[in-house]
Parts: C-alpha cells; structure tokens; sequence
C-alpha cells in the first residue's frame, strides 16, 4: 500500500535484505536463486537497482459525482505515493547507482 509508511517500511526491509522473493507454497522462504534463505546477509544481498512506480487509481465517474474523498484517495495514490515510495528507496538507489521510473 503506497499510502501506508509502515508497508513501504516493511517493503524496503525485504529488499535491503535481498530476500525479494515470495514465501513458496511448501511454506520455505527462499532467496532469488532458490536456495534455502536462512537469514540475510548484507554482504550478499543483491542491490536495489530500480524502483517502478506504476501504482495509480482512477475516478470513473463524472466529476460532478465524484467526492472529495474520491479525489483525495486519488491524489493519495498516485501523487503522494509516488513521492512517498521514492524518497524511502533513495538511500538504497544511491547505493547502487540505481534508477527511478515514474
């Protein structure tokens, strides 16, 4: 959720942990090369190279019925959250030389 601080937290330590990869459905973690990952290592983990911001809501409506809310949740997510999403990954982008796509 781009919107919350704590997801985006919670994000960005699986991937300076370099554990990037979904719980398999045998319930095992494993890491992006299909090892068993039993912890992280800084040393090993590989860097964060871009980010993509491709989260976006849209009003379907006209807008003389769409609410405030309507337009606030909007504004939210796809302005806010692009910022918001951005500026917690800068320190690992700066790391690694990486990238920011908008």
């Amino acid at each position: 959720d781009v919107t919350s601080d704590a997801d985006i937290a919670a994000a960005l330590r699986v991937a300076a942990a370099g554990n990037a990869t979904r719980e398999g459905s045998e319930g095992g973690r494993k890491d992006h090369g299909g090892a068993d990952s039993g912890g992280s290592d800084d040393a090993k983990a590989p860097p964060l190279w871009a980010v993509v911001n491709i989260a976006g809501v849209q009003l379907g409506c006209l807008a003389e019925w769409s609410t405030m809310a309507q337009y606030e949740q909007c504004i939210a997510v796809n302005f806010l959250g692009m910022v918001r999403v951005s500026k917690a990954c800068l320190p690992l982008l700066k790391r690694s030389k990486g990238r920011i796509v908008n």
